[in-house]
């Protein structure tokens, strides 16, 4: 490159023999600074003095000038690019939400908050071949992750310095300066960092630029052009990196492009460069991005070439990495999907997918599903019960899809199916879907024709006939029953589910009818009414009538023909009738049959009569297989379309919350064969039937047949705790690849889950069920601890890390990326319980690669007391409020003590997950007074005294023994009396004062005081007992 420098001018009149020579020449290129172009300047200004300090002389630095040198000689010379990417760095930066300044409230994280562009400013002050090494870095991180980011860099060093020494041996004339920089080291270890600051700017750029990396992403996937080949990773990244830098200069240069590969796609993703396109697919469309920092009529072509459908072989940068493993053949890795990262809220999106997916939705009717979801949470919403337990997931997931944007909907749309293709395990439902019905029955043929019935009766009615034909059930071999409580008598009808010729239904049918072979549904009323009961009487006959005028036949028959026996061991479940209609004798033999025998399929009762039942002939083969054929029948048949127009009507709202909630809080049947088996063990009866459902309404009979997974439910409340912890934790986002994880198996779980989990693993499985339905959200945040909510945000950060709580103990931060995750307890006033703290979330970076958990040092030192008596005054108390430790402030440092978390094991040489030893420190106008461990408090209580009473003198007594600790040094130089530290409102003194107390094993004689008044009456009597005194240090 032209400009990239001197390091003095002997070096460019080196001839090819002094240029060979250099080979053996280690001169420090690193020391090599230059003066950052106007458009970059705004980046030093953003800069907080730690990361200002460390571009420009720190290792940041150092690498940049390294890699800058070494690659100078291939970098295109790029000036209108170089001027836009720095006005959109400036720009980016300008813009408060996306660089936060660090606060007081920030506490000893201060100096890290705000975008981390350090590797920025190192290229600026490095030369522009530095500024295009940081472009290509920038692709590299968006495009792969951490650990194939450092072995795709490792590699191309090492190949260049080899092309270099090829070019020396074959007499090639090279810059001096890339000579020499072939002669210098770049360790893995400094690629990891620089990675880390271009990866910490990206997540911020990336959210800056937000809607316009969304329109672009819409149509760049739907492009088929492949990456740009080559013969080695080498010549493929360099080529896509130059080619994209090149194509973007002649844009910038107000030069229409064409985009022959997919180079100029990675660089406008890493770059946040976005020209106007032409998309040329079925037809040619301009789609306006409107940068203002590109001309008008710079407009880049896409699809022009490569017809046909996207795929990841064109769409997804596919590389052979040797320095990833320590051992092995070389690993053929592919780019990332274009999202990578998402809002919480998002994840709900898909979890839908990963739902339809357990249903065997069809992939083309995914969005029809959407709006199914849009409409049903517009019911839930219009009814009284939508704040109900049991719905919550359900409201979260309709949420996510209502009131969209088109842009909004496309983006959504692609996320479901994302969570369909790539899901099948995130709710642990994976293999279990024979279990699953689609959208909880509301689409199923059966349950929209029953719906169609005004009656409630008779929608079970209808309900149940089209279950039992869907399952292939002969009409011979099965009878509907309802039955109900008339005043004193058992009142039963039984029906037949398909029409049946009349004269095989009984005695009391029309001769005529039976003579003209009519056809029709038959129902037999049965009801022991006492002779002299002319009002019940009149009822049955009233019944009688409305069925028959719903065309159906109808006999009232007498005991002596009805099911009024059961069979003394079976109970319930099995029951016979007595001269049965010659519709159940419908068999090859032709024997008079005087009685026919029906286990019941479904409902029941305490007598046996209980709602809704569908009772199977015995002798029917195959009989103890039908409950789970009417199971596969009810989940097998669905009709979206039908479905989604029923629940669009406004007026049905009460019945879907009705049917939901009949749903999930009513466990399914679990069929005759195990009831009876429970039966055979001993179980009591009584026990037996508070454990089976009684069916008292048309749902209830509905829902208990329907397959349902309890997995499922326990996803979604899983992922409902992941999104609570994430409603503290504002502006965080997560990986998509957590897509992967089955939260079903993720450590984190809250111990409420875990119990439950284990309940369902168990023969405790139905208590299982409704305690994950039953209990809210709430209750199982009150069980996550600190540990496991750091270990829910490295899983949901990284999308794959799922690391054991218990190793995370000591842990009071998590950095990865651009976020810094603290323990509140570190951030707060000690006054607050520690069981109400959680995590805070702040946009920042601490400077190391790789996801840091920060740990304390096992033994924190304390300043020991000075021998100088000129430095404590210990005034007598003259009970005035005031903070006389505004000096203080809490710092953050670290110590060489890094330590890989070996979380499994994969033999790649870079390691991802670190405990980093982290120093909090305490200083008093810049002079150091101790190191603290906020984390004893959790561990060692100390007393918080609040003061609500009337007290007419709540002052301190004038003949008291007590001092003011105006001074650090009056704390540790405790006197024989009562001293009342002075830190009024000052969070950070008086956390600090209560850990070094902590520390020196004080904690017993220390209280905190919580609010603006203290009653030295009302504080006289609390320490009272055993004998009494005041505490030896109050912390006001």
């Amino acid at each position: 490159m032209s400009s990239i420098g001197k390091i003095n001018g002997a070096l460019n009149s080196f001839t090819v023999e002094n240029t060979a020579a250099l080979v053996n020449v280690n001169l420090d290129l690193t020391l090599f600074r230059c003066e950052p172009s106007a458009e970059f300047k705004p980046v030093g200004s953003a800069l907080t003095i730690r990361r200002k300090k460390e571009a420009e002389t720190g290792q940041t630095h150092k690498t940049a000038c390294k890699l800058g040198f070494l690659l100078n000689d291939i970098i295109p010379d790029t000036p209108l690019l170089r001027k836009a990417y720095g006005n959109r760095v400036s720009e980016i930066l300008s813009r408060p939400d996306i660089n936060p300044r660090g606060t007081d409230n920030d506490g000893p994280f201060q100096p890290f908050i705000g975008a981390d562009c350090t590797s920025i400013w190192a290229a600026a002050t490095s030369g522009d071949a530095a500024i295009g090494v940081l472009l290509l870095t920038c692709m590299l991180a968006h495009a792969f992750d951490a650990k194939k980011a450092v072995s795709i860099w490792s590699e191309l060093i090492d190949q260049r310095k080899r092309n270099i020494q090829l070019l020396l041996e074959t007499g090639k004339m090279l810059n001096p300066n890339t000579v020499v920089a072939s002669n210098q080291d770049i360790t893995r270890a400094e690629i990891r960092t620089w990675d880390a600051s271009a990866r910490s700017w990206l997540r911020r750029a990336d959210l800056a630029m937000t809607s316009q990396k969304t329109r672009f992403t819409l149509i760049a996937e739907n492009i088929a052009i492949p990456y740009p080949g080559g013969s080695s990773m080498f010549e493929k990244v360099t080529t896509t990196w130059i080619r994209a830098m090149e194509v973007f200069e002649k844009l910038l240069a107000n030069s229409p492009q064409q985009a022959c590969d997919r180079s100029i796609i990675s660089g406008i993703y890493a770059w946040h460069l976005y020209p106007d396109l032409l998309v040329f697919q079925k037809e040619a469309k301009k789609v306006p991005f409107n940068d203002t920092l590109i001309p008008n009529s710079a407009v880049l072509s896409l699809g022009l070439e490569y017809k046909g459908t996207p795929s990841d072989s064109f769409i997804r940068w596919s590389l052979a990495l040797s320095h990833l493993r320590y051992y092995g053949d070389p690993v053929q890795v592919k780019s990332n999907d274009a999202f990578t990262r998402i809002r919480m809220p998002d994840m709900w999106l898909l979890a839908l997918g990963s739902l339809l997916g357990s249903w065997a939705v069809p992939y083309t009717s995914l969005s029809v599903g959407m709006a199914w979801f849009e409409q049903l949470g517009h019911r839930l919403r219009e009814t009284t019960q939508s704040n109900r337990i049991e719905l919550t997931w359900l409201l979260r997931i309709c949420d996510a899809v209502t009131d969209l944007s088109p842009e909004q909907r496309d983006t959504a749309e692609r996320l479901v199916k994302y969570g369909c293709r790539r899901g099948g395990s995130l709710l642990g439902i994976e293999g279990s879907v024979p279990t699953q019905i689609a959208f909880f029955g509301l689409c199923s043929p059966a349950f929209l024709c029953a719906m169609s019935q005004e009656d409630e009766i008779e929608v079970g009615i209808e309900w149940l006939r089209n279950v039992s034909v869907q399952a292939g059930i002969e009409v011979q071999d099965v009878v509907i029953s309802h039955s109900k409580r008339i005043g004193s008598y058992d009142y039963t009808e039984w029906i037949t589910t398909q029409p049946v010729h009349l004269q095989l239904g009984g005695n009391e049918t029309s001769q005529d009818m039976k003579n003209n072979g009519q056809v029709s549904y038959m129902r037999w009323v049965h009801c022991p009414v006492d002779g002299n009961d002319h009002a019940t009487r009149s009822m049955l006959e009233e019944r009688i009538r409305a069925i028959r005028e719903r065309g159906e036949a109808c006999e009232l028959i007498t005991h002596y023909r009805g099911f009024l026996h059961s069979h003394p061991y079976h109970e319930n479940f099995v029951r016979t009738w007595h001269e049965p209609p010659q519709i159940f004798k419908l068999y090859d033999s032709q024997e008079a049959e005087e009685q026919e025998d029906f286990i019941d399929y479904l409902g029941g009762h305490n007598r046996g009569y209980g709602g809704f039942n569908l009772r199977i002939r015995t002798k029917r083969k195959g009989g103890r297989q039908w409950f789970s054929i009417l199971r596969e029948a009810i989940r097998r048949h669905y009709d979206i379309q039908r479905g989604l127009q029923w629940i669009s009507d406004s007026t049905r709202s009460d019945k879907v919350v009705r049917y939901l909630l009949s749903y999930l809080c009513n466990q399914a049947a679990s069929g005759p064969e195990r009831r009876l088996k429970r039966k055979r063990k001993g179980t009591n009866s009584s026990e037996v039937q508070l454990r089976h459902n009684r069916f008292q309404s048309y749902f209830d009979v509905m829902t208990n047949l329907l397959p349902k997974s309890s997995e499922m439910v326990v996803g979604m409340r899983t992922l409902e705790v992941a999104h609570k912890l994430y409603e503290t934790l504002p502006g965080a986002t997560v990986s998509l690849r957590v897509i992967e994880q089955n939260l079903l198996k993720a450590h984190w779980l809250p111990s409420s889950i875990k119990t439950i989990l284990g309940l369902m693993s168990t023969n405790s499985r139905m208590d299982g069920y409704e305690k994950i339905v039953s209990t809210p959200v709430e209750e199982h945040m009150k069980d996550m601890t600190r540990q496991d909510s750091f270990a829910c945000v490295a899983m949901f950060e990284s999308g794959h890390l799922n690391i054991d709580p218990a190793r995370l103990t000591e842990v009071i931060a998590l950095c990865y990326e651009n976020s810094i995750f603290v323990a509140e307890i570190l951030l707060r006033d000690p006054s607050v319980d520690t069981s109400s703290l959680g995590l805070a979330h702040m946009v920042g970076n601490v400077g190391n690669a790789g996801m840091v958990f920060m740990v304390s040092p096992i033994e924190p030192r304390v300043r020991p007391a000075q021998h100088d008596p000129s430095l404590i005054d210990h005034l007598k108390y003259d009970n005035s409020v005031v903070d006389m430790l505004r000096g203080t402030s809490l710092h953050l440092s670290f110590t060489t003590w890094k330590m890989p978390l070996d979380w499994e094991t994969t033999g790649e040489i870079d390691q991802e997950v670190f405990l980093l030893e982290s120093v909090v420190s305490v200083q008093d106008k810049g002079a150091w007074v101790a190191d603290i461990d906020v984390l004893e408090r959790e561990r060692e209580g100390i007393d918080i005294l609040t003061f609500t009473c009337g007290c007419s003198d709540p002052h301190f007594p004038a003949d008291a023994d007590a001092v003011s600790l105006d001074t650090w040094e009056e704390l540790l130089d405790p006197p024989p009396c009562v001293g009342i530290f002075r830190a009024k409102d000052n969070w950070a003194a008086r956390l600090a004062a209560v850990s070094i107390l902590i520390q020196q094993g004080r904690q017993h004689v220390a209280a905190i005081v919580d609010g603006d008044r203290v009653c030295w009456r009302c504080l006289k009597e609390t320490y009272a007992e055993p004998e009494p005194h005041f505490p030896q240090v109050l912390i006001y």
